[in-house]
């Protein structure tokens, strides 16, 4: 009895030590603050429940045994239940809906259990340890006892299940840790029902059962804050690293702040600068710069403006600066003048004087009564830029024309040279085996369709024009024909009767159908395509579909397959893109646009 006692004793010291150690555990944690606190009552209650049943080992008298024996079976259920709670934090498991109910459940059953036990216990029963010790049990009758011992298991296997499931999260030493602890339990559990079947002389040892569970989970507790310490401690660090180089970023821009501070008060030294100096820097610009009055008298300019009209610049102060233009040129520019005046805004235009290219603009300033009082006109010289850009230009239809060649090269003169092979050999083919020529013929027939339908598609893009009035059907089965021309891969092509789709939606739908045919061929490895247009109620739906590898389009960057371009198009028509697609399940590209129908059979 003694040995028991000091088991029980220590059991008791060590659960309550780790309860009291993790419930101020519980309190400084951030994360994770329901488990700790959960922890830490499941070994106090165990912590008490030891000392309840080391109480009634050492008791005098049978009235002191069942006393002591009622109170503590209310604590044993609470363990009960503080440790399933336990697990469902620990694990992750909660919240979710059949595990929160199955907690319920339980919860609801231990208690019961505790509140029902007690009243069953009729009396106690003597039993003999192998060395010698006598053990007093307490005997209760009724079903409770019974329906104890069935949900135990319950909770057993509930343990179980969470472990793996914890496991296969990942969460791998957290899992052992407690499917070690959950060994112990289970001997104790198993070892106790034989004591019930009459199998085994012994005393319960479910009162130890727990222990291997407080120890090794206060363990793993203790290790997990002290990896959040330091975790703690490195990012503190971190913070301190930041924070250094933060005031050495700050001290530097102060530093450039000054600089400029000096700069500044230098600048603004200079600007104080005598009339002498002010005109040298308003001659420097290569513009022509001059200011007027609202009637066309020139006030000020500058010295490339006075040259232009072969005076010096006092010469041309005083003057009206219409006076040095034809009539027609003047008129226009009066015209100009007078809607600066009118609307206070900047008014800007091009012409050409004397074989060179001007940009001209005028720019309102106003007085204190927020009216026009002056007009400053500013012309630059862009003869030279006009140049570079006709340069450009050219160089850009010369660039057209060799992406024109490349895709002549790569697309259909690779075509019609596998069809010239094809008819080349056909007679012999044929000769030797009709049904042998026929598919060659089949292969022919839609190698010439698909180059067809490339040349097609090439023309609309050098008539752009032609594309707006082209049937939007014709224009889908010519895609689908250039790319079974081009890989063999057959195209089914469903399209509703729209007679009037509008043509910015029908340029935006063709552009996405072939930005999505050049993702299929590059990427899909499909074996079959749909493309399908439907008219519902108010809305126009094109579909293509494919069959090939998919993707993930979560973590898949949209530039790299031009998802990108297919969004833009659809947002210039206002339309909704939408991108379904799984691995090794195609994908499902959808264009949906809301027409603005008057009637059923208009969009």
């Amino acid at each position: 009895m003694q040995i028991i006692s000091i088991a029980l004793a220590i059991t008791a010291g060590i659960c309550l030590g780790l309860g009291v150690l993790h419930l101020f555990l519980g309190f400084r944690v951030l994360d994770e603050k329901a488990t700790y606190l959960l922890f830490a009552f499941f070994a106090i209650g165990y912590g008490f429940t030891a000392l309840g049943s080391m109480t009634r080992l050492t008791s005098q008298t049978t009235i002191q045994y069942l006393a002591l024996a009622r109170w503590s079976f209310p604590v044993f259920c609470s363990v009960y239940i503080f440790l399933i709670w336990f697990v469902a934090f620990y694990t992750k498991q909660f919240p979710g809906k059949f595990v929160g109910i199955f907690l319920v459940a339980m919860t609801f059953i231990f208690l019961f259990i505790g509140y029902q036990l007690p009243k069953e216990i009729g009396g106690i029963i003597f039993t003999t340890l192998p060395w010698g010790d006598r053990v007093t049990l307490s005997e209760a009758d009724g079903n409770t006892w019974f329906l104890f011992w069935l949900v135990v298991p319950v909770v057993s296997i509930y343990i179980f299940i969470a472990c793996i499931r914890q496991f296969r999260r990942g969460e791998r030493q957290e899992a052992v840790m407690l499917c070690i602890g959950l060994l112990f339990l289970s001997i104790a559990i198993i070892f106790d029902t034989l004591i019930d079947m009459g199998l085994v002389n012994f005393f319960y040892i479910s009162d130890f059962g727990f222990l291997p569970m407080a120890i090794v989970m206060s363990l793993q507790l203790s290790n997990k804050m002290v990896e959040i310490q330091k975790k703690l401690s490195q990012y503190q660090l971190k913070l301190e690293n930041i924070v250094d180089e933060r005031t050495s970023q700050l001290k530097i821009s102060n530093e450039k702040l000054a600089q400029e501070l000096i700069e500044r008060q230098q600048v603004e030294k200079s600007l104080q600068k005598s009339e002498r100096q002010t005109r040298a820097l308003l001659d420097a610009p290569s513009d022509i710069a001059m200011l007027i009055t609202i009637a066309g008298e020139i006030l000020a300019t500058n010295q490339i403006g006075a040259s232009r009209f072969g005076l010096s610049v006092d010469e041309t102060i005083g003057k009206n600066l219409f006076d040095f233009f034809d009539q027609e040129t003047a008129a226009f520019r009066k015209n100009q003048k007078d809607k600066v005046v009118q609307k206070k805004l900047l008014q800007e235009w091009e012409d050409q004087r004397t074989g060179r290219y001007f940009r001209n603009r005028m720019y309102p300033i106003l007085g204190e009564s927020d009216e026009v009082e002056s007009i400053a006109i500013f012309a630059a010289d862009i003869t030279e830029q006009k140049r570079l850009q006709a340069k450009e230009m050219e160089s850009a239809a010369v660039e057209e024309r060799n992406r024109l060649a490349r895709d002549l090269h790569d697309a259909v003169t690779q075509t019609i040279y596998s069809a010239s092979l094809i008819a080349e050999v056909l007679p012999q083919v044929w000769e030797r085996d009709p049904n042998e020529g026929r598919r060659n013929l089949t292969k022919l027939r839609a190698l010439v369709r698909g180059a067809l339908a490339e040349m097609r598609t090439m023309l609309f893009e050098l008539r752009p024009t032609a594309l707006e009035a082209a049937n939007f059907e014709t224009l889908l089965e010519q895609l689908g024909d250039a790319l079974h021309g081009r890989t063999r891969i057959p195209v089914q092509i469903e399209c509703d009767e729209i007679p009037d789709l509008i043509p910015s939606v029908k340029v935006g739908f063709y552009r996405i159908a072939q930005e999505a045919i050049n993702n299929i061929i590059k990427h899909s490895k499909a074996t079959q395509i749909q493309i399908e247009l439907r008219k519902r109620s108010g809305e126009v739906l094109l579909r293509i579909s494919d069959n090939g590898c998919g993707f993930d389009p979560a973590k898949t960057s949209h530039s790299g397959l031009g998802l990108e371009i297919m969004q833009e198009r659809a947002k210039n028509i206002q339309a909704n893109l939408e991108i379904d697609s799984q691995i090794n399940q195609g994908t499902q590209i959808t264009a949906q646009w809301m027409a603005p129908v008057q009637n059923e059979n208009e969009v």
